[in-house]
């Protein structure tokens, strides 16, 4: 049987709804980035993030929580027909949801963010599924590289 450096554990298991606030001028308040949902979210005991690309590409979200070490990769497009977070603020805008149905799905994008969270009971696992090959597929090794250096550090 295979050793899999990830532990089955749910970081929605942490999570309480603490949304920014919303207004049709400006998606949200302070802001609708990926970072700020999830530190919002589950109030890590420390958290960082590295990020490749510039028009289209990857987030390696790093935090610990509860005594474990936390790690979400999470893509992101130029536009809203590559981007599902941008798609949801550019209906928002267009006002085809409520503000109450904006949070909603705010907090549902946030929620799918969480469930992707791979969880570790040591920050040498981390490292170890990181630097593997076939652990993840990352675009950018430099990415999975910047991941190493944030578990390494927070």
């Amino acid at each position: 049987m295979e050793y899999k450096l990830y532990i089955q554990n749910d970081l929605e298991d942490y999570a309480s709804r603490d949304l920014p606030e919303i207004d049709r001028d400006g998606y949200v308040r302070p802001s609708f980035k990926r970072a700020e949902l999830i530190k919002r979210a589950v109030n890590p005991d420390s958290f960082d993030y590295a990020c490749v690309g510039s028009y289209q590409g990857s987030y390696a979200f790093v935090l610990k929580k509860g005594g474990y070490t936390w790690i979400i990769k999470e893509s992101f497009g130029s536009c809203s027909h590559c981007d599902s977070l941008m798609a949801k603020q550019t209906n928002f805008r267009r006002s085809e949801y409520s503000i109450e149905e904006a949070l909603d799905i705010i907090w549902d994008y946030t929620l799918k963010m969480l469930r992707n969270a791979y969880c570790f009971e040591t920050e040498a696992d981390a490292i170890s599924y990181l630097e593997q090959k076939d652990g993840w597929t990352w675009r950018n090794k430099g990415l999975a590289s910047d991941a190493i250096e944030i578990v390494k550090e927070i």
